[in-house]
């Protein structure tokens, strides 16, 4: 076996004893035909702008063909919601399992995205074709884990907690824009609320309706020369159901605090985001969670594949390459973890990751046969495709043993008791007359006792002003007049 890669940090998982000290192992071919074994994949982007190798694409391009192996003893759990200690893992899951890493280089366009990752959430995968070193052929089932790792600027690592829709206004490395988004006419249905069929009437209105929507939104569209941005995103048929904004189903609050607590200095830092940056990494992280969903097969007792995406700092600031691709494996190891815990504690009959239809019939069979009188059967599990590589024949169905008619063990019936003499009631005693009736006596009405009224103020007299006097004038000789006033008296003419 060769010697463990250097790169990583020791003791993350303790092997057992035909391995060494190290859980990760360059693959040998030995570890891939365990049936337990999780398929991961990790992609990087290509050259963009002044890197003519991108920092994401240094740190994953070393994981390409590497085992890691998962460590559920040591792996921390959930909280239950009454605050209550989760219940003790069964031995057969504290056994450590495989996990083995593909990595790819995805071009950092648009179009290379919408080309190639719908096709990796296929059941089988489609990869390119000029993939190297590909040593292991993409699992039946899908991969387990899909981890993203993308380029941001200078700072920690950031783990998305979203993808977005809409709102992609930058050129990618072709100087090339995302897809206009039209806006879609909004569909009324031909039924009413409650499932039942429309009366003509209804029917009639909502025609009406949808035809002054159509006209509205005509109407509302600005010119070709207008502006105004266009919108820019997913749209169309394959991703008009999906909202604006998908959430991944892992749990990024508990990784990003586990991750605090292992004494890496380069997950020191880590933090998590809701703002994926609305270029090609938010642009592949939506379309890669949109396909995960995509996939899900509703009738088929199995988890879709686990998306993540991881945003990293170019090379130096702050971190090294290797110092992110340790921080990968880290976080590798913590998801394929919860998925090897979680698959059994919620649903205890929940096949492993990666496990078949006919895997699923095989434990169904094997089942009934050591329950006698009790049979098993899954009726959400479709039946396998033909095309399956494998000359493996799932067992016929057994017909249910036979009704076994349950015999009555009645016995003679015993007569009932004979019946006592029957005690005459005692006599009833002379009733005494009712109480008397007392008279209703209303209270005395009290008659209301008006406030007195106040006289009004007596207003004072009015003061008239004293009678102006009239002058008097004397007749006394002493007050001479006027007229004729001299010192001698005026003679008259004669």
């Amino acid at each position: 076996m060769p010697e463990p890669d250097t790169t990583s940090q020791p003791n993350l998982h303790e092997q057992s004893s035909d391995k060494s000290s190290d859980s990760e192992v360059s693959s040998n071919g030995k570890d891939f035909a365990k049936p337990d074994l999780f398929r991961v994949l990790v992609t990087g982007f290509g050259p963009y702008g002044q890197w003519n190798v991108n920092p994401s694409w240094l740190a994953a391009k070393p994981l390409n063909n590497v085992i890691l192996y998962t460590d559920p003893a040591n792996h921390s759990r959930a909280p239950l919601p009454d605050d209550k200690p989760p219940p003790p893992l069964d031995e057969k899951l504290l056994a450590p399992r495989p996990i083995h890493i593909s990595t790819l280089e995805i071009p950092a366009t648009y179009q290379a995205i919408l080309n190639s990752v719908p096709g990796l959430h296929l059941r089988p995968p489609v990869l390119p074709e000029d993939l190297e070193d590909l040593k292991l052929k993409p699992p039946e089932n899908g991969y387990d884990f899909m981890f993203h790792i993308g380029l941001a600027g200078r700072g920690p690592l950031r783990l998305e907690r979203c993808g977005h829709k809409l709102g992609y206004n930058m050129k990618d490395a072709t100087e090339s824009y995302a897809s206009v988004v039209i806006p879609q006419p909004k569909d009324f249905s031909r039924r009413g609320p409650d499932g039942r069929p429309m009366t003509i009437t209804e029917k009639a209105e909502r025609d009406r309706l949808a035809s002054m929507a159509a006209t509205s939104e005509i109407q509302n569209t600005p010119p070709i020369d207008s502006n105004a941005r266009p919108n820019r995103g997913f749209g169309g048929e394959l991703y008009d159901a999906f909202s604006d904004e998908l959430n991944t189903d892992l749990d990024v609050t508990r990784i990003v605090q586990d991750m605090r607590q292992t004494g890496i200095e380069a997950l020191q830092t880590i933090y998590s985001s809701m703002d994926g940056g609305h270029f090609v990494g938010d642009f592949l992280y939506y379309c890669s969670l949109a396909e995960s969903k995509r996939s899900v097969n509703p009738y088929e007792k199995r988890r879709n594949t686990q998306v993540l995406f991881l945003h990293c700092a170019p090379v130096g600031h702050p971190l090294q390459s290797e110092e992110v691709t340790d921080a990968i494996k880290r976080i590798v190891l913590w998801v394929c973890n919860e998925i090897q815990i979680s698959g059994t504690d919620d649903t205890p009959d929940l096949p492993p990751v990666g496990t078949s239809a006919k895997n699923i019939l095989s434990r169904i069979q094997k089942r009934n046969d050591s329950n006698e009188g009790t049979r098993l059967s899954f009726p959400d599990v479709p039946e396998p495709s033909p095309d399956h590589s494998s000359n493996f024949a799932p067992p016929p169905v057994q017909p249910p043993p036979p009704v076994r008619p349950i015999p009555l063990l009645v016995g003679p019936v015993s007569p009932p008791p004979p019946f006592g003499p029957l005690s005459p009631p005692p006599p009833a005693g002379p009733l005494s007359p009712p109480p008397p009736v007392r008279p209703f006596s209303p209270p005395p009405v009290r008659p209301l006792a008006s406030p007195p009224v106040q006289p009004p103020p007596v207003q004072s007299p009015l003061v008239l002003p004293p009678p102006v006097q009239p002058p008097t004038f004397s007749s006394s000789s002493n007050i001479s007049s006027p007229i004729g006033s001299g010192n001698g008296r005026r003679s008259s003419k004669t």
